[in-house]
This record gives structure tokens, sequence and C-alpha cells, in this order.
């Protein structure tokens, strides 16, 4: 089976379907024990990344092409019951992903974030794996928060 990163990198695949790439996102950060996967926008025009929180600590998994950051993004805040269109501004919602035969609950934030480089306006988005009937928002956890916004030169 090819990882992530690797259906990622292929720029060309017209086929390649975001939810299956989804699937296979959060099917191995479970199977890693990640409570939360962490999606960066580009940083160098270039490529965006992937962080699992693994043991309290945030930690880079793939580097993928830019190009599929906005089609990920729009395809995780449909799930996450948010307005796609809005950038400026923090959004909370809850929803489900489907893995290889496993549904699971998760709460989807989006950071907004300002990019010191230029004036156009960047979010993370953060999953966080619900596996309690207890539902937190991840932007509550602010620790994660501080740090995505200590990458980009932000004081929280």
């Amino acid at each position: 089976m090819e990882s992530i990163e690797q259906v990622l990198n292929i720029n060309n695949n017209k086929e390649i379907i975001l939810s299956t790439v989804l699937g296979m996102l959060v099917e191995n950060a479970k199977d890693k024990g990640a409570t939360h996967i962490v999606i960066e926008p580009e940083r160098d025009n270039h490529t965006s990344t992937i962080y699992y929180i693994l043991g309290g600590k945030l930690e880079a998994q793939c580097s993928y092409p830019a190009i599929w950051y906005t089609p990920l993004r729009g395809r995780i805040k449909v799930i996450g019951g948010l307005d796609i269109a809005e950038r400026h501004k923090t959004q909370n919602g809850v929803g489900v992903i489907e893995g290889n035969n496993r549904r699971y609950d998760v709460s989807i934030s989006s950071v907004a974030l300002e990019n010191n480089r230029n004036t156009q306006m960047k979010e993370t988005l953060i999953i966080a794996f619900n596996d309690s009937h207890v539902v937190k928002y991840p932007s509550e956890d602010t620790k994660i928060i501080e740090y995505i916004k200590e990458l980009y030169g932000q004081s929280t």
C-alpha cells in the first residue's frame, strides 16, 4: 500500500480521491497513537506539512506538494461543517472521517493565521480524535495553538 506522502506527491494523478487520502491519514495517525493531526499550509509555496501530536509532542510526519493543500483543506472543512470560504477567523466543528472499515468521530478546527511573509491569510487545520463521548474542540488546546502561532512568529 502506498504512503500518504507517495499518493500526494503524484502531481499529475487526476484520479486521486481526497477521501481516500484523508482515510489513510486518520488510519496512520490512529495506528501511531496520535491524539491530533495538524495540517499546516504551505511554508515555501512548494510544500505543506502534516504533523501528528504523539505523546504530547508535535512531530512532522510528511510533506507534500502545496497544490494539494487547498483541496484537502476544503474536504476537511466540509466534513466538519465549517465555512470553506472563511479564512480570517478560527472555526470549530465536528464530523466523521472514514478509514479502512472504521469510522472516526473527530473535532475539526481551522485556525486563522497571518502570514508574515505576505499579506495573505493562512489557516492551519487541526483534527482531534474524539475517543470518548465528550467533544473537545482542538482549538481549546492552547499549547497546540500557541505552537502553531509561534511557527508564524505571532504572539498569542
